[in-house]
Formats: C-alpha cells, sequence, structure tokens
C-alpha cells in the first residue's frame, strides 16, 4: 500500500543522508519531501539525485552563513534582558 511506498522511500533516503554526512553542513536541518514514484527507484538512483541536490544544500548554506542561535541567550533576541524592546 501507500504506507509501505512511504515508508520504503523514508527508509532510503535516511540511510544515503546517513552514509554521506559529511556532505552536508553541520548543524543544519532539512526537510525532505519525496516526490510522487519515489518508491519505485533504486537505492543507486534516489542516492544519485540526493547527493545532486547535496552541492546545492552545502553551497546555499555557505551562501546564508553561520546560524544564529534564537533562543534568549542570543542578545539579539527579543526576549533577551539586553535587546532593546525587551519588556521582561
Amino acid at each position: 500500500g501507500n504506507a509501505v511506498a512511504r515508508n520504503r522511500a523514508k527508509r532510503l533516503v535516511r540511510e544515503i543522508f546517513r552514509r554521506h554526512r559529511a556532505r552536508f553542513p553541520v548543524g543544519l536541518d532539512l526537510v525532505v519531501i519525496v516526490r510522487a514514484g519515489t518508491h519505485l527507484l533504486s537505492y543507486v538512483e534516489l542516492e544519485r539525485e540526493v547527493l545532486e541536490v547535496s552541492h546545492l544544500v552545502a553551497a546555499r548554506a555557505r551562501a546564508a552563513g553561520p546560524a544564529r542561535d534564537p533562543s534568549p541567550r542570543d542578545p539579539s533576541h527579543p526576549s533577551h534582558p539586553s535587546h532593546p524592546s525587551h519588556r521582561g
């Protein structure tokens, strides 16, 4: 059924990311949306697709620069006591 196909696609994508973790920026959260028919691809075909995208992901992450801490420990966060808009 559909659930079986979705689960197979998810397992394959997770395994590809696990094996090629070094190709993706550290600390980056990715959302992968598989398209209809993904479950019909072989592991090698899906791996090729994911690795092609890995170059784009790495380039965009470099262009975006380092991630900032969105927590209140970050002085630029509005809830931090030193932020000008803080209403503590």
